[in-house]
């Protein structure tokens, strides 16, 4: 479906999505006028259409890629690792919910650990992998 079929669908017009969802008019226009795909819509974007539109984030992908084969603009919006967080956090009561959204924005305020976590991992996939058997001796200084 377009943009411009999505919106014919729940009965709205851009200038009402705007309103509800605090998105502007003239960048919703670009969806609806087909100057920019669906695909190039910011996360945020996309999801504060969903809360103007009250439908969940998944309806929304599905209405945007029916009747496209194995829905392949899906796979472009979320990477396997974001789909399984995504997947993940729901299944979380809402004091884990909390406790990662904690971690998340302390991440984001401390860019360093990222840097850090980053440089960790490559060096993890950079090095051999080392011997976790029980029998390897013990690597202490």
């Amino acid at each position: 479906m377009t943009f411009k079929e999505i919106l014919e669908k729940y009965g709205v017009t851009a200038s009402e999505l705007s309103r509800r969802c605090g998105v502007s008019t003239s960048t919703l226009s670009t969806f609806v006028n087909g100057r920019s795909k669906c695909q190039n819509m910011q996360m945020t974007t996309f999801l504060r259409i969903c809360k103007g539109l009250d439908i969940p984030f998944e309806t929304f992908v599905e209405d945007l890629f029916d009747g496209e084969e194995e829905n392949p603009g899906k796979k472009a919006l979320l990477s396997g690792d974001e789909e399984s967080l995504v997947s993940d956090f729901r299944g979380f009561n809402a004091q884990a919910k909390s406790c990662l959204m904690r971690v998340s924005s302390a991440m984001k305020l401390d860019p360093s650990n990222m840097q850090r976590n980053r440089e960790t991992q490559a060096e993890a996939q950079a090095s051999p992998s080392a011997d976790t058997s029980p029998d390897a001796p013990d690597k202490t200084d």
